[in-house]
């Protein structure tokens, strides 16, 4: 299963080296090129794994995990209103 990790990493502006070598300095020991086949869906992710990658990047397990089945959501017609402070 390919995660949504390449994703996730360019969403917060690294490289492969940059995202591996922040995953080591947060105790997830990890080359660039390990990085790269868990983006690549080389290697499994177990759940701890998983959870680790999410925290670094920022993001919610559910959003590493694809689903197919999930609906997609289009955000059109979207009416805004003004908020009153009080």
């Amino acid at each position: 299963m390919v995660f949504r990790l390449k994703e996730a990493r360019k969403m917060k502006g690294q490289s492969l080296r940059e995202a591996a070598k922040g995953l080591t300095e947060s105790g997830f020991k990890l080359s660039h090129q390990g990085l790269n086949k868990y983006e690549r869906g080389e290697v499994e992710i177990d759940s701890t794994k998983l959870i680790r990658f999410a925290n670094y990047y920022g993001v919610t397990a559910d959003y590493l995990v694809p689903n197919k089945n999930r609906p997609k959501v289009e955000l059109t017609n979207i009416k805004f209103h003004k908020v009153r402070h009080w």
